[in-house]
């Protein structure tokens, strides 16, 4: 065999190779579910009530929590208005003395004359965009700790302590003017304070305001209606001379019945996947149903199990997938892992739930 025969002969089998080997092709969906209460209380509760407490009078007067649904954040501000709430349900209405009740005391935050001994006296000039003259300084932020219960009348349902330390250095504005010797009120800082002891509060206040979002996430988890976004991929094949009309078909289905959660045709799109993983032949690369193929059908069933919340279907996929791990790609694998905890969990999510279903 010359040179030129040979390197034919690698081509056709590179050809060959290539034409007739299976190949999965993907495509992703967003799907969003809704994660029920993890705290058990009665269904007919729609509204919730929260109560602050805070260990300086100072910041009780002045401190103003207002917590944000949107970006899921609590801010704080100072001034002489009562919150609207400082933290968010999602599910419930906020409302003042009725509903699931959320108490957060605020304590041990250290001593306001305490705190001032960390201010660095040094002070600079600093001009702002809006050509604001300002006198800075610099401090070490204090330790802020808080408790937090839910309760439903006087049952306390859980209870839970936080604490932000903030070692960061920042700034505070010892004064402000503009260049005039005016006092600016444009500037975005609406209050300045001229003594230190009320900076130092502050900043105690500040790290309030960072405590308080991640109560608020810690709240809303437990006993808020949460939305979860989790995106999926629904797959088919393609090969040289091999129909896979019934995968494309069903993939087409699966991605059409998504947004709606048509569950008759999830089922149906199950079927037709489980149906067609039985003619695997893991031990032929070149199958119409190889490894690659049945992991990628597999994974289908386990994503529409997960948007139909069917646990007995995914129990009846899993099995199968347990009986031919061994010949499944790590790929897959990993996807199955993933899959399935968040099956686990919405499944958990559920049971704790069954009064609501």
């Amino acid at each position: 065999m010359n040179n030129r025969t040979f390197l034919l002969s690698m081509l056709f089998l590179v050809l060959t190779t290539v034409s007739f080997g299976q190949k999965t092709k993907s495509k992703k969906i967003e799907h969003t579910y809704k994660m029920y209460p993890w705290l058990k209380y009665d269904a007919s509760i729609d509204k919730y009530q929260v109560q602050v407490n805070y260990q300086h009078a100072f910041l009780a007067g002045k401190l103003n929590l207002n917590a944000d649904t949107t970006t899921k954040t609590t801010t704080f501000s100072f001034i002489d208005k009562k919150p609207v709430s400082s933290v968010w349900v999602d599910g419930l209405t906020f409302t003042p003395n009725e509903g699931l009740k959320i108490v957060i005391d605020y304590r041990s935050i250290g001593d306001a004359d305490a705190v001032v001994k960390n201010f660095d006296d040094k002070t600079k000039e600093m001009i702002n965009a809006d050509n604001v003259l300002a006198l800075v300084g610099k401090m070490k932020a204090p330790l802020v700790f808080a408790d937090v219960k839910i309760m439903n009348g006087a049952e306390v349902l859980e209870n839970k302590s936080f604490k932000w330390k903030s070692e960061y250095k920042t700034e505070y504005i010892d004064y402000y003017k503009n260049k005039t010797g005016k006092k600016y009120e444009g500037y975005q800082m609406k209050i300045a304070f001229t003594d230190k002891k009320a900076n130092a509060l502050y900043f105690i206040g500040n790290d309030i305001g960072f405590t308080a979002s991640q109560i608020g996430r810690y709240v809303n988890g437990r006993i808020g209606f949460v939305d979860k976004k989790t995106e999926l991929v629904f797959a088919t094949a393609k090969g040289k001379k091999m129909d896979y009309s019934e995968m494309n078909d069903a993939q087409a289905k699966a991605l059409a019945a998504v947004p709606s959660v048509n569950k008759t045709d999830l089922k149906a799109c199950v079927d037709t996947w489980l149906a067609l993983a039985k003619k695997a032949d893991f031990a032929n690369k070149k199958a119409q149903y190889n490894a690659a193929v049945v992991g990628a059908l597999y994974a289908n069933s386990l994503s529409a199990c997960l948007v139909m919340e069917d646990f007995e279907l995914f129990e009846t996929v899993n099995t199968q997938i347990t009986a031919n791990r061994a010949n499944l790609k790590k790929s897959n694998l990993k996807n199955y892992v993933r899959i399935t905890k968040q099956i686990d969990v919405l499944k958990k999510n559920r049971e704790i739930n069954a009064h609501r279903l």
